[in-house]
């Protein structure tokens, strides 16, 4: 893996940060209403069709940044339909996400074994829609079927005659219809009169490229909040009292708190009692991420300060594979400080002065220490798919690809639990 250059580069430099893309594309109602979208993954951002090499990576990437960035514009109960493989299925991937506006769409590949129907039974008792994609009728789904939410039927696979005898075959199932590849009037009006309940194609509209955009800087105080979090001094009380001093996220912290997501007996009142109730580590883990997102203006996505914790999750949680002879302490810091220089458009070399580190993490944040800097170029490729370099990473640092990969899935699930209470 290549040695990357310092940071110290200008503002402007596009490098900051290599931004992830998705594209979304209507889903309609019978009355011509925006009912969801489908979030698609793209490698680029003029890219018009998904080059997928790997699945479970594509999921990935469109579940963290290409979700949150979908949300911006939609309204309270806009929906949401991802892709899952089957993998990412019976290991609780779906989670991540809010229930009140994820569809789980099941791949056409999956098939419906024991472990695939208790994981999906599972997942509607927790709230989830269901969406089979690319339904054709074949025997042995009929169990799976029973619990769907949602059938998808691909126009641009199927004849019309043939859609209407799959629908024939499916009229007993209590499920809506969803047709996919309506591209003209023609095959908007037999779907409709063949019952359809909605409607996705490019009749309607082409999918919408997206990107993550970067952050810009906003207030001094929250940064030096953010300094007050790693103290190992600081106790609830002087916690407590630094979050009061900030009306925004004393107010995203109670609001949190009293959330569905908690059900308390009794409304959380104080920010004293919440630091009391969630304890310093919870609360240090959720304003990492807030204070993160409070720096972006108003109308941005939070998607970079997600990946930061990502990414601390990442190295904190690999960390006892990599015999290094440096205290663990501080590595979860590494990975949460890695985009400071994006998300405040400063040069990393003007920021490190203020952070809670020890010099070598300072180094490695500037590029300067050739061992730690590769956990920073680590992170880099896995979130730019680059599977290639992580061989490389896991075969140099003596590290199984296997446990690898399920320290990368659970700091995706992880930051993205802590994520919702951005929401």
């Amino acid at each position: 893996m290549n040695q990357k250059p310092a940071a110290n580069i200008p503002k402007d430099d596009d490098k900051l940060y290599r931004p992830a893309f998705c594209a979304r594309q209507p889903i309609l109602d019978r009355k011509g209403g925006v009912w969801g979208y489908e979030v698609l993954f793209r490698d680029g951002l003029e890219s018009r069709v998904a080059h997928i090499q790997d699945a479970e990576a594509a999921t990935l990437q469109v579940s963290s940044c290409g979700f949150i960035r979908s949300l911006q514009d939609a309204g309270p109960t806009t929906k949401f339909c991802i892709n899952f493989p089957e993998r990412l299925i019976l290991e609780g991937f779906p989670y991540a996400l809010p229930p009140s506006v994820t569809v789980v769409e099941i791949l056409e590949s999956v098939r419906p074994t024991p472990s695939v129907l208790e994981a999906v039974c599972e997942l509607k008792r927790n709230g989830y829609i269901v969406a089979l994609d690319d339904f054709v009728w074949r025997p042995g789904y009929e169990e799976l079927l029973e619990i769907t939410d949602i059938i998808k039927v691909d126009f641009g696979e199927l004849t019309v005659e043939k859609v209407r005898e799959l629908m024939e075959c499916l009229s007993w199932y209590s499920c809506m219809f969803l047709a996919e590849k309506v591209e003209s009037e023609e095959v908007y009006r037999q779907a409709l009169e063949m019952g359809f309940d909605l409607f996705q194609g490019y009749y309607f509209a082409r999918p919408e490229n997206l990107q993550a955009r970067r952050l810009k800087p906003n207030e001094a105080f929250r940064f030096e909040l953010l300094r007050l979090t790693e103290s190992p001094d600081a106790g609830p009380g002087e916690l407590a009292e630094a979050i009061q001093a900030d009306v925004s996220i004393s107010y995203r912290l109670l609001r949190y708190l009293n959330s569905a997501a908690f059900s308390f007996a009794s409304e959380i009142k104080s920010v004293k009692q919440a630091v009391l109730i969630l304890g310093i580590k919870q609360v240090r883990f959720w304003l990492r991420l807030v204070i993160l997102a409070e720096l972006t203006p108003a109308g941005k996505t939070p998607e970079l300060a997600v990946l930061s914790m990502q990414r601390g999750r990442l190295l904190e949680s690999l960390y006892p594979y990599l015999n290094l002879p440096y205290p663990p302490d501080g590595f979860f810091l590494l990975g949460l400080f890695s985009l400071l220089e994006a998300i405040l458009e400063t040069p990393m070399r003007d920021i490190v002065a203020g952070l809670p580190l020890m010099a070598k993490m300072k180094r490695a944040l500037l590029r300067e220490d050739p061992d730690l800097a590769q956990l920073l170029n680590l992170c880099e490729s896995l979130e730019e798919g680059q599977w290639e370099e992580v061989d490389e990473f896991c075969s140099k640092w003596g590290v199984d690809l296997e446990i690898m990969k399920r320290c990368w899935s659970d700091s995706l699930v992880w930051s993205l639990k802590y994520a919702q209470g951005l929401q």
